[in-house]
């Protein structure tokens, strides 16, 4: 689920570039992903 989270993000904003209706998404990776990498990161821990 997090790591789904983070592919949706860079697959919405894809057809948003390539539409080319919208301006660009230009957020900051480190902050939108930084916490959800990490809990991805320990979860996968757990699973292994």
């Amino acid at each position: 689920m997090l790591e789904r989270w983070k592919q949706a993000y860079y697959d919405v904003r894809a057809e948003i570039e390539q539409s080319g209706r919208d301006s660009r998404w230009e957020f900051d990776n480190k902050r939108l992903f930084r916490l959800t990498d990490h809990m991805a990161i320990i979860c996968n821990d757990f699973i292994a």
